[in-house]
């Protein structure tokens, strides 16, 4: 029998037997105590390889956790070098339209300070002083 199952027979033994002399009850109580002591071995030995079971499965977890968390890094360093580079194109973007706001204000600038833009502009068929010029037709 298995030992938790003789720790049961030597306990029901010691009770169907109340007549038994001292000795005989001292070595029934005994052989129960040994077979009480195999079964909580067997227990304690149970109850390790729980704990050691339940331990491997917090080491498997930490492990996923080491690796998640190693992926979610790498992948943060790569955003920010992503997010630097996009800054700095957005900043040399503003600065080219900045060069070429002020490219336009200058040519404005030019434009308006050419001696040639203070005549009145010619219009076909006005003289300059404002006289209207004959118009020749050549259909006849």
């Amino acid at each position: 029998p298995s030992e938790p199952h003789a720790a049961c027979a030597a306990a029901a033994a010691i009770a169907a037997a109340p007549v038994l002399s001292e000795a005989a009850r001292v070595a029934a109580e005994a052989e129960a105590s040994a077979a009480a002591a195999a079964a909580e071995a067997t227990t304690e030995e149970l109850l390790e390889r729980e704990v050691r079971a339940v331990e491997a499965q917090i080491a498997v977890h930490r492990d996923t956790e080491a690796a998640v968390n190693a992926e979610h890094a790498q992948k943060a360093a790569a955003w920010q070098d992503e997010r630097k580079s996009l800054l700095v194109s957005l900043h040399l973007a503003e600065l080219e339209v900045n060069a070429a706001k002020e490219d336009q204000k200058a040519s404005q600038l030019l434009r308006d300070s050419r001696p040639c833009n203070a005549r009145p502009r010619l219009t076909p068929g006005v003289a300059p002083e404002g006289r209207r010029l004959p118009v020749i037709s050549l259909v006849a």
